[in-house]
């Protein structure tokens, strides 16, 4: 071992010791399976080779001289003037300067590396709200008119007594968030189908004059089409669309019989989002960006369109886009209002949970709707610790973030926290101002600005509220959230695993299965 260290410093090569690996005597404190892999630590290396000369002491020093001399005298340099102690002294010194030379190198090779991988400063919560609030808007400023000649052929549809289908549920929060038993829709609206829910009986039962909205490229939608059904085709993260860029359309798994959107549509909404899953990146996974996203930006879609439709349903004469416009502006205006105002407090409680799931407490994400759950419990460029362990093993130490949207004080998200309270739970919630029990129970407690709660819009013609707006607040809060705890984390050299998508072409094999053994193996 010393022979190596000496070699590589006679040899004039400090570059080398930023890719020497570890060494026997300390590699068993270098098995943590989350670390990354791909960034040179140099400075840590240089700081274990100090240590290890101060370790061997005396017969490191003996050796360094012996063999730096032995190299001077074979180089032939015994000039005149310059004795046995001076080549000696000379050779210590070229060796000290060749250390603290590797040190910096490695220190440089470091910060260089980190600069490359990182694609900008933006801390990982505040990209992940950027690109959120960017998406959002292109949808709306490039797609509003199109919304809402959708909406209308939809609302006409149904006021002919036929039917239509929501299946923009390629995702995962979406999945929950098209709940049909949600308060705020309207009745005799738009059916809604998912994969886990018969999709397949619920689609192939339209007919030439009914309608099916859908962001699936599968056997039911282009049997759907191939019948004569209306079928409009929104573009999304998982299938491969000419909008995405040719390495995002390599990473997907070839769409079902290698169609196209087009091939199977009546019509397509290019819906802006992005040609990956994720929405951040970050340093240590340099194979994806991660941080779900696409669900949110269903979620808004499907919102807008329950709004027109609810409104045309019942006033078909009235101004177009009315509700869709203001949906979309409320949701802007709250996250804005949140991320100025409460940010400090997010990302200081992000800090805190950073330190607590790293000092070994577990995670769960409980939410009603269960959409934001959903996104915390194995989707697509989601966390793995999260929602991963059994909650009947929740202890003092471990973790709880709570997503409400009513007042009530006795709902699920209520008793849930409470339960989670009393096994010492650390309990973070966010929900309406208006929900006074909640806030009692929780530790740090965010407002998400939504104090209507199911009832988003009174709209004439319906009995009921229409539309809800808190629910993807809260998911967008808690992805930024989440991103910025997982950047806390990395500061520690903590690294959590995130999962890939199942319809991308490495999430094969046992992928699954290692990313939740190294998760059982270190917590995160």
């Amino acid at each position: 071992m010393q022979e190596k260290l000496l070699e590589i410093a006679i040899n004039y090569k400090p570059a080398k010791m930023v890719a020497i690996p570890s060494f026997k005597l300390w590699s068993k404190s270098d098995t943590n399976v989350s670390a990354p892999t791909f960034v040179p630590d140099g400075f840590r290396y240089s700081i274990r080779i100090l240590c290890f000369l101060l370790l061997f002491g005396k017969e490191t020093v003996n050796l360094m001289q012996k063999r730096i001399v032995e190299v001077f005298n074979n180089l032939k340099i015994r000039r005149k003037g310059i004795g046995e102690m001076n080549r000696k002294a000379l050779a210590i010194g070229i060796f000290s300067a060749v250390f603290f030379a590797a040190a910096g190198t490695a220190v440089y090779a470091q910060t260089t590396m980190a600069k490359k991988t990182a694609p900008n400063e933006m801390d990982f919560g505040t990209e992940y709200y950027s690109e959120t609030v960017r998406v959002l808007d292109l949808m709306w400023d490039n797609r509003k008119d199109q919304i809402g000649k959708i909406s209308e052929r939809a609302a006409a549809t149904l006021r002919a007594g036929h039917k239509v289908v929501w299946d923009c549920t390629a995702g995962h929060s979406n999945i929950s968030e098209v709940e049909p038993t949600l308060p705020c829709l309207p009745k005799g609206g738009m059916i809604t189908a998912t994969e886990f829910s018969g999709q397949k009986t619920t689609i192939d039962a339209l007919g030439k004059d009914d309608m099916l909205i859908t962001n699936f490229i599968n056997e039911q939608t282009v049997a759907a089409h191939q019948r004569g059904v209306y079928v409009v085709g929104v573009t999304d993260s998982y299938f491969r669309h000419r909008s995405f860029s040719e390495q995002d359309n390599r990473d997907k798994k070839p769409n079902y019989q290698d169609l196209e959107l087009e091939d199977i549509s009546s019509e397509v909404l290019i819906s802006e989002v992005p040609g990956q899953v994720g929405l951040v990146n970050m340093p240590y996974i340099s194979e994806m960006k991660v941080g779900a996203g696409v669900g949110n930006f269903m979620i808004a879609l499907y919102w807008m369109v329950v709004s027109e439709v609810a409104d045309k349903m019942k006033n078909p004469d009235a101004s177009s886009l009315q509700y869709a416009a203001q949906y979309h502006d409320t949701i802007m205006k709250r996250l804005d209002t949140i991320f100025r105002t409460q940010k400090s407090l997010l990302w200081s409680t992000a800090d805190e949970l950073a330190v607590k799931v790293g000092n070994g407490g577990h995670m769960w994400v409980e939410s009603w709707p269960k959409s934001v759950s959903n996104d915390a419990s194995g989707a697509s460029m989601g966390l793995v610790f999260t929602n991963h362990y059994p909650k009947e093993k929740m202890k003092p130490g471990d973790v709880m973030f709570v997503c409400e949207v009513s007042d009530s004080t006795n709902s699920a998200m209520v008793q849930a926290a409470r339960a989670a309270k009393a096994k010492g739970a650390y309990i973070v919630a966010i929900g309406p101002s208006n929900q006074t029990e909640l806030k009692k129970l929780a530790d740090v407690y965010f407002d998400n600005l939504s104090p209507e709660g199911y009832s988003l819009f009174r709209i004439k013609g319906h009995g009921n509220g229409i539309a809800l707006a808190g629910s993807l607040i809260n998911s967008i809060v808690y992805g930024a959230f989440s991103a910025q705890m997982v950047q806390e984390m990395n500061k520690r050299d903590w690294y959590p695993k995130y999962y890939m998508s199942y319809n991308w072409g490495g999430a094969s094999g046992g992928y699954f299965e290692w990313l939740n053994w190294c998760v059982n193996r270190v917590g995160f």
